[in-house]
């Protein structure tokens, strides 16, 4: 009963086994996308700075401040010398230029700037950094304002103002197009720099 042989003992080959099938390979969990970060912020230089502990600004509250025309919401955010150049750009269209559509641009424009800036603030605040002060802040920006606005005074005792109102009531727009092309001409060179970068390398 226990003379059966195996299939090798009598020449006949062994069937192998069949290979198990491999597992499949687990996927990775997607990783989250970053959030902003101020290092995201191209135009704004960096700074290892430390950042002070003071409460966060509230964009909305500051956007609310800048509907009066003083510069609240700037100095809310503790921006003094932003604070000042709305409130001449503002005011000075308005009563020494007769020009309150340029007055009315600065009004608007502080209200999306004082927007923003206080979110730049949070962002840095969240990172421990300070944001760093740009080229036209402090008392930078405060003497160019006070010279501008001195000058403009003076120039009211010394020449026929009428004439130099009149020429700015017709060419104003003109001055507004030539600043908005110079701002899209520099956004369009820093976007093609890369470009230029990545074929120098090729």
């Amino acid at each position: 009963m226990n003379d059966e042989k195996k299939p090798e003992e009598i020449g006949v080959p062994a069937v192998p086994e069949p290979p198990k099938p491999a597992k499949p390979p687990v996927p990775k969990p997607p990783e989250p996308e970053p959030a902003e970060s101020l290092d995201s912020q191209d135009w704004i230089p960096q700074t290892d700075e430390p950042f002070d502990d003071s409460p966060p600004k509230s964009p909305v509250a500051a956007a609310l401040l800048s509907l009066v025309p003083f510069g609240l919401g700037h100095l809310y955010l503790g921006q003094y010398s932003r604070a000042l150049a709305f409130f001449v750009g503002f005011w000075a269209p308005i009563l020494l230029l007769d020009l309150p559509l340029l007055g009315i641009f600065f009004f608007f424009f502080a209200i999306f700037d004082a927007f923003r800036q206080a979110q730049l603030i949070n962002l840095a605040a969240g990172e421990g950094r300070k944001l760093p002060a740009g080229p036209f802040q402090g008392g930078l920006a405060a003497g160019v304002f006070l010279v501008v606005l001195g000058g403009v005074l003076l120039c009211r005792q010394w020449i026929d103002f009428y004439l130099v109102r009149e020429f700015l009531q017709t060419w104003y727009p003109a001055i507004l197009v030539l600043i908005g092309a110079y701002f899209i001409y520099g956004a369009v060179k820093e976007q093609r720099q890369p470009e230029d970068d990545e074929i120098e390398d090729f």
